[in-house]
């Protein structure tokens, strides 16, 4: 048969065949090129040319079921045994002459009348199927110019229309202008029904696989950015959720900002990830998020400073930490409960340490005055009374 060079040759459809040799009964696998009435333009595994051979010379692939794999072979039994070269794979069919502790010797007369031998083992033989030609057909399916785009976006859909259809195989052609479709007559037909419905949806279909492979770059992307970076993992109490992210997500932009920060991530059910370029900038940033409560011992006359007139100290300690301030005073044991990020938590209390210090100070600076005042008044000097 005369060969085609492979800059003549149309692309392969997906799937393999097998080409008899008939004389010595012998199977090539091969992919189908093309196929005319009573040809089909083949390309041998491991070949660059295709060529054109007689449709009756071609067999669909063997499916070789467990059983049959793991038979018993005995004398006189016709196997085919797989013969391997430079990684191709041939089949040639055999009779079982002996066979003797796992081994089998297999004779295979050639065209005049000489007999060779090979001894195999088990997992080389396959039962022998014969020949039954497979019967193609093929059919084009001219493809809209609208939808052209469209149906080459979803090419990837082909193979499961071929199998819906039980088509041999699909294929676009280069110029997405055409589908053509190898297969039986009754087979053809039913992939005729389905390539008019994948028509009408591909549009959209291609809208939702471009929407896919765009998410799926940015997955990439940041999955790449994430191998990179160290991620810090912690659980949030959901009801906290709202603090830790402030308001109108001002600490997560806060953080966002920090030295080392890639990424700030907070999910529905309380996880917080940080990704950043080092664990101790990851560490820092964490300090920055991660809700705390955390109760701070008071006495009990310190609570008013805390608090103060109206409530004012205690907002305006809470406008400064950005924490949540809750002073309780129980049977004489008080406390204050801070709410918020490790950080802020840790100002607060600083606060509130120097708000409780700067009142005792400022009230024993207005004791000793009223006490200086009375000793310059008891010494007849003059002294305006301090009003506070």
């Amino acid at each position: 048969a005369a060969a085609m060079t492979s800059t003549d040759q149309p692309p392969p459809f997906e799937g393999l065949v097998e080409v008899v040799e008939p004389a010595d009964k012998a199977y090539f696998q091969a992919h189908i090129m093309d196929v005319e009435a009573k040809k089909y333009l083949v390309r041998y595994v491991g070949e660059n040319e295709a060529c054109w051979v007689d449709a009756v010379r071609v067999r669909h692939v063997p499916k070789v079921s467990p059983e049959e794999q793991n038979r018993e072979w005995k004398e006189g039994d016709t196997a085919e045994v797989s013969f391997e070269e430079d990684g191709i794979q041939s089949w040639w069919e055999g009779r079982v002459s002996m066979a003797k502790g796992g081994f089998y010797v297999l004779s295979f007369p050639d065209a005049n009348d000489q007999t060779q031998t090979e001894v195999v083992e088990k997992d080389r033989l396959r039962p022998a199927y014969g020949h039954r030609p497979a019967k193609f057909d093929k059919k084009v399916f001219p493809v809209p110019r609208e939808i052209q785009p469209d149906v080459r976006i979803t090419e990837h859909l082909l193979p499961k229309m071929a199998r819906h259809a039980d088509l041999f195989a699909l294929r676009l052609t280069p110029d997405a202008r055409e589908l053509i479709g190898i297969g039986s007559p009754s087979a053809l037909d039913t992939a005729h029904v389905l390539i008019n419905m994948h028509f009408v949806k591909a549009p959209k279909l291609a809208k939702v696989v471009q929407r896919a492979n765009s998410l799926q770059i940015k997955m990439g992307d940041a999955d790449g950015a994430y191998r990179k970076g160290v991620p810090v993992v912690f659980q949030a109490d959901q009801g906290m959720i709202g603090l830790l992210i402030g308001p109108k997500g001002a600490n997560i932009k806060k953080v966002q900002a920090m030295p080392g920060v890639q990424r700030v991530d907070v999910r529905g059910d309380g996880t917080v990830t940080i990704l950043a370029d080092s664990q101790e900038e990851g560490d820092a940033a964490r300090s920055q998020l991660e809700v705390v409560i955390e109760n701070v011992p008071i006495g009990e006359k310190d609570v008013g400073w805390v608090i103060g007139k109206g409530g004012k100290t205690v907002q305006e300690l809470q406008a400064i930490s950005l924490c949540k301030i809750n002073v309780v005073n129980e049977g004489g044991q008080a406390r204050v409960e801070l709410t918020g990020p490790r950080a802020n938590v840790e100002k607060a209390k600083a606060l509130m340490a120097y708000t409780i210090e700067s009142a005792l100070e400022q009230r024993e600076a207005e004791a000793k005055i009223v006490s200086l005042s009375d000793n310059l008044r008891s010494m007849g000097i003059n002294e305006t009374p301090y009003g506070g």
